[in-house]
Order: C-alpha cells, then sequence, then structure tokens
C-alpha cells in the first residue's frame, strides 16, 4: 500500500469517526413534539400524505422518505417529523465531516479537528439539526461543494468535475440558494490549471481551453443529473413546482411576506455583519487571518482561498437580500469557521518555533487546545439548553394553578395544544381549561378589549413578538398598542425561565398574563 493510499484511508476514517461522533450529539434530544416549530408539521403531513408542497426543493423529503424505509413506515406525524430529524442529523453530521477533510488536506489530522470542532460547535447548525428543516441538509450540500471544489482545484479532471457538478446539484436540492454556488465552480473549473504530479502548483499553465470548455460541460451535465435524479417530482408535477418556487422567490428575493414589513426596494446591504456574533472572537479572529492569508497572491495550497472565496461570495449575494436570518448566514459562518480551523495547525507551527527549545513542547500544546478552549464552551451551553423544556413546565403550572373554566388565547410561538387546530393532531392536551390558536395574536384580536368580549381570561404571548412589534413602524403600530396594553392592564402570572441564548423554538420565552375582568356593558 502506497503512503499517499495509506494518507488517504486515514483521513476517510478520521472523518468517518467525525461524523459518527457529530450525529450522536445532534440526535441527542431531538425528540420533544413535532408542533413545537411553526413548519415542522407541514413536512410532517407531506410525508405521511406522500405529498409535496415545493417550497424547498426535495432533498429532505426523499431522504426521509428512505429513512421510513429503514425505520419503518411513519404512523403519525410526530413520527414522520423524528424520521425527519434523523436525516437532518446525518446530514448534518457528513457535511461537517467532508468539511474536515479539507482540513485534513491543508494540515493533517489537527486540521481536521480543528475544522471539526469549529464547524460542529455553530450553535445554528447545532439547532438545525434538531428540526425537520432544510438547513441542516444545506450544510451537506455546503460541505460536498467545497470539499469538490478544492479535491478539483488541486488537481483537475474529469472524474473531479463530476463530482463538482454532482454536489452543485445536491446543495440545489437541499435548498435553492445554493444556486448561488455555480457562478464560483464554474469560475475555478474556467481557470483551472495543469496538474502534472500529485501536489498543487500553483504557478502551473491554464489548462487547454477546450479542455476546460469541456470540463464545464460536464459540470453541467452532472449538476443537471443530480438534480434531476434528487428532484424528480418537480418535473412530475411541474404546475405546483412552479408555484412553490414562485413563493419562494418571493420571499427570499423580493421580501414579500404576508406577515413582515418589509419593501422589496429596501435592502440592507450591511445587516448581516451582525451576525458575526454567531461566531466567537476567536474562532472569528483565526478566520479573519486566514481570509486575510487567502489575499495573498501565491499560496502553498488552494484550500485557504477556495474556502475565503466561497465566504465572501456568499456574504455579498446574502447582502442583496430584504430578509435576514441566522440560518442564512450559515454558508457564510461555516466558511468562516473552516477558515479558523484551516489557521489552527500554522499557529501550532508558529508556537513551536517561537517558544525556546524547553518550552516548545507547552506552546505547542497550549496551540492543540485552542480548538477546544474556542468550540467547546458555547457548544455545551446549547446541549444543556435542549436538556429544558419549559412548555411542558407551563402546561404543568396551567393544568395545577388556572381555574378549569379559564380560557386562553395564545400567540403562535407558544404552541400549546388545541384541538382546533391540525397541528397539534394526536398531541396530549394540557388539562381542562379551553385554549384558543392564533398564528398572530395581535392581528387577529386587535386589543384587550377584544378578548375580553370573548370571554378570554388569560393570553400567552412570546417575548420575541413583544420585541419585534416594539421597534415595528407603519401598520405594526396596532401590534405595538396591544402589547403595550396588555403590560399595563394584565397580571403576569408565569414567565419562562430561560436564558437569552437558548433556542427561542423548543424554549421561547413566554409570558402568561391574566385579564381583568370585562368591564359590563351599559
Amino acid at each position: 500500500m502506497s503512503a499517499g493510499t495509506g494518507t488517504r484511508r486515514a483521513g476517510l476514517a478520521l472523518a468517518f469517526a467525525v461524523a459518527a461522533a457529530t450525529f450522536a450529539l445532534y440526535s441527542m434530544d431531538s425528540h420533544f413534539p413535532g408542533y413545537y416549530h411553526v413548519n415542522e408539521p407541514d413536512k410532517g403531513i407531506q410525508i405521511l400524505e406522500d405529498e409535496r408542497n415545493f417550497l424547498h426543493p426535495l432533498l429532505m423529503l426523499t431522504a426521509t422518505d428512505a429513512a421510513g424505509l429503514v425505520l419503518g413506515a411513519p404512523q403519525s406525524m410526530q413520527e414522520a417529523i423524528e424520521q425527519g430529524r434523523v436525516v437532518s442529523a446525518l446530514a448534518a453530521a457528513a457535511g461537517v465531516a467532508a468539511l474536515s477533510l479539507i482540513g485534513w488536506s491543508a494540515g493533517g489530522w489537527l486540521g481536521a479537528l480543528a475544522v471539526a470542532l469549529f464547524a460542529g460547535s455553530s450553535f445554528v447548525l447545532y439547532e438545525s439539526a434538531h428540526y425537520m428543516k432544510e438547513d441542516a441538509v444545506f450544510t451537506l450540500g455546503i460541505g460536498l461543494f467545497l470539499l469538490a471544489l478544492v479535491a478539483f482545484a488541486r488537481r483537475p479532471s474529469a472524474g473531479r468535475v463530476l463530482a463538482l457538478g454532482a454536489a452543485c446539484g445536491v446543495a440545489i436540492s437541499a435548498k435553492y440558494v445554493g444556486g448561488v454556488f455555480v457562478p464560483l465552480a464554474l469560475v475555478v473549473v474556467l481557470l483551472a490549471r495543469e496538474r502534472r504530479g500529485p501536489g498543487p502548483a500553483p504557478d502551473a499553465p491554464r489548462a487547454p481551453w477546450r479542455r476546460r470548455l469541456a470540463w464545464a460541460g460536464l459540470l453541467a451535465a452532472a449538476l443537471a443529473v443530480a438534480g434531476a435524479a434528487i428532484n424528480y417530482r418537480a418535473l412530475v408535477e411541474y404546475d405546483r413546482f412552479a408555484r412553490g418556487f414562485s413563493t419562494e422567490w418571493k420571499h427570499g428575493v423580493a421580501g414579500k411576506l404576508p406577515d413582515v414589513d418589509v419593501a422589496p426596494s429596501s435592502v440592507p446591504h450591511l445587516r448581516y455583519r451582525r451576525n458575526l456574533k454567531q461566531v466567537t472572537p476567536l474562532i472569528l479572529l483565526l478566520g479573519l487571518a486566514g481570509a486575510a492569508q487567502a489575499l495573498r497572491r501565491r499560496g502553498p495550497r488552494p484550500e485557504l482561498g477556495l474556502v475565503a472565496a466561497f465566504t465572501g461570495w456568499n456574504l455579498l449575494v446574502l447582502s442583496f437580500s430584504p430578509l435576514h436570518s441566522e440560518t442564512y448566514f450559515l454558508p457564510v459562518e461555516l466558511g468562516l469557521r473552516t477558515l479558523a480551523g484551516l489557521m489552527v495547525p500554522q499557529v501550532g507551527r508558529l508556537a513551536y518555533l517561537a517558544a525556546r527549545p524547553r518550552l516548545r513542547a507547552a506552546a505547542t500544546g497550549a496551540a492543540l487546545l485552542l480548538p477546544l478552549a474556542a468550540a467547546l464552551p458555547p457548544l455545551l451551553a446549547r446541549v444543556e439548553a435542549f436538556r429544558h423544556d419549559y412548555r411542558v413546565e407551563l402546561m404543568r403550572w396551567m393544568r395545577e394553578s388556572l381555574p378549569a373554566e379559564a380560557v386562553i388565547a395564545q400567540d403562535g410561538k407558544a404552541r400549546i395544544p388545541t384541538p382546533d387546530d391540525w397541528r397539534f393532531q394526536g398531541a396530549a392536551m394540557h388539562g381542562p381549561q379551553r385554549v384558543l390558536f392564533s398564528r398572530h395574536l395581535s392581528s387577529e384580536w386587535g386589543s384587550v378589549a377584544a378578548l375580553q368580549a370573548k370571554g378570554v381570561t388569560h393570553v400567552i404571548v412570546a417575548a420575541d413578538d413583544v420585541r419585534r412589534y416594539s421597534r415595528a413602524r407603519g401598520r405594526s403600530s396596532a401590534q405595538r398598542s396591544f402589547y403595550e396594553e396588555l403590560a399595563q392592564d394584565g397580571t403576569l402570572l408565569w414567565k419562562s425561565p430561560v436564558r437569552e441564548d437558548w433556542d427561542t423554538v423548543l424554549n421561547p420565552e413566554l409570558y402568561l398574563y391574566s385579564l381583568p375582568a370585562a368591564a359590563p356593558a351599559s
């Protein structure tokens, strides 16, 4: 067995271990009710009824169908959702493992472990992997795309360009926004250089233009085949696909949402800079250092330059969207975290060379602890957060402390089960009190007086909505007035004891108010 073969096998073995450990982490504490998330019930119904609304590409749903063949066909919406969560955890773990192989390529085992720790400890990814959502599956597309891009740039070949095209197809099949990866792949293919040996050669001449055009054709062909294989139902049900895609296009590009005031022409280009707080300071510093080093005209390896280009390109595209979300920022965040991991071996070498001979072992050991010190504390905080479910405590408190004849109105984020809404099918009701479901309490009821007139005695609201409408303008002034009136006239009886950095889907910050008795009609 050659040394190169042994090295590749060692890298693959380490990546497999990373995937197994990350999957175990992401699949813990993932059996909470599916109706907690606003989108999961809809996806569970699509699996149970074998229908698609095409608001997203089909990789996650197709993979969940495949999981049902292994785990058994789901018999309820909760079972379907939990199988989808298994797919999310597997996809996210595989994506982190793919990124770790880039670290192995550039910095051996230390680079691989550093990238795995930095990427896998993203709290956005950790949370996404616990839900039946496309974001975790998109991580698989990100990891495969970057790995294939690096592999092709290091040694271009027809086989590797086919893998790159297939990776593009996987990314697009996870989320439509994966289409922005294609221009970057095409640029790398059209600028490809010759590779006459096993290693990279930055000064090698460009490959003949005919060959580069042929590679571009293979890229497009592999993308089309992979995309069609995963999304074949979009071809069969084209009209429904066109409607779903149109809705998502207006959502992501024009910013036209039914419940958010965002003018299509209003694009705050610098808003996503705030999301840099998702990356801990040490990882951010290392990531920016990696991006700065990538700007050097000549580098010994292509990994830094390609990951930096991917990160910058996705940040540029995001800056033109009027919408804002932590999960939308995930490609940029994973790019920064991968850059940071690629810098750790260099930090280790610098520490070794800078230290006195007697202190080199200690200096190198300190550098080896860098990934653990940067990644583990925020990750452990998220792990702790998923071990609590304060909705259960709220429902227990309501059952034991409120009169049986109480009528409780709730905001959509509270998601206390009620028999009046399809999202809660199969859920155990909390107690004898009557609970009303509202998607947006302030919009649907308008005022506290309207609630009182219908016999409502208690209200549950989410702090996210209160803060959101307190900053809103225009038509949201009525919603702001509703929450101000509620805080002034109502009596706060219960509040979620959550931490500020906890996941707000599993544990939203909820407030339970009692309303004053309605004044008698004159």
